[in-house]
């Protein structure tokens, strides 16, 4: 596809989207793994952290369009990140998967926290994710 000026001029091809960078807040690697795999090669690239320092210093180093807590993080450590969100690159969103029988605290929503429940089916991250970027793009 090549790109036209006002002008009506041809210029340089459009390349393809930038991919949406996501941080990624996991205990590390094994148990998370089957979780974002549909994620991988769907325009996003991930970055994971698994401290809440890292993830602070990702979000003022990265373009993070989007945080996603892993399921083994504790409740305490997604309500940290919320607050770390806040301080470093507000209206971030936050999407928190849950194991199913997990208690996560009422006040959540009111935080604005996305929660997906455990177990995910194929594509329901991905469709998931793409929405809420919709829905903070349009809001």
């Amino acid at each position: 596809m090549t790109r036209r000026s006002a002008s009506g001029q041809s210029g340089e091809k459009a390349g393809p989207a930038p991919k949406k960078v996501l941080l990624v807040f996991a205990n590390g690697a094994s148990e998370s793994d089957g979780l974002l795999a549909d994620l991988q090669g769907e325009g996003f690239q991930l970055i994971r952290t698994a401290t809440i320092e890292n993830a602070e210093s990702t979000l003022r180093q990265f373009p993070i369009s989007l945080a996603i807590v892993c399921p083994e993080a504790a409740a305490a450590t997604v309500e940290q990140l919320v607050s770390v969100v806040e301080g470093t690159r507000r209206g971030i969103p936050l999407l928190a998967i849950r194991n199913r029988h997990s208690g996560d605290p009422d006040s959540w929503a009111r935080l604005g926290i996305g929660i997906l429940r455990c177990p995910l089916l194929p594509g329901a991250l991905t469709r998931s994710v793409e929405v809420v970027l919709r829905l903070k793009r349009t809001g």
